[in-house]
């Protein structure tokens, strides 16, 4: 299994964001394919029965999912001062 987060952000009017693809396999990873800066980060704290079970980080504050392949997409979004970000997270087959 593995994890694709995409990301859909807009800072002042500057669209940007991408996409990038984990193994579904227990770790910290950085979001360094989409951001420059290690603020958010994904923590898949382990897999049950076909459920990725992970957090995205951001800053200090987790945000909990519990996904398996069949649930489609899950989304998160956050208002900032200056923007938004939307985050998309899909758990795929090998």
């Amino acid at each position: 299994m593995r994890l694709k987060i995409t990301v859909n952000s807009i800072q002042g009017d500057e669209p940007y964001g991408g996409e990038q693809i984990l193994d579904c396999v227990a770790g910290e990873y950085r979001l360094d394919e989409i951001f420059r800066l290690p603020f958010f980060r994904i923590i898949i704290d382990e897999v049950i029965d076909g459920y990725v079970c992970f957090r995205l980080m951001e800053g200090g504050e987790a945000h909990y999912f519990a996904m398996s392949r069949n649930d489609g997409a899950e989304r998160w979004e956050r208002e900032t001062p200056i923007g938004e970000d939307d985050f998309a997270f899909e758990v795929l087959e090998d």
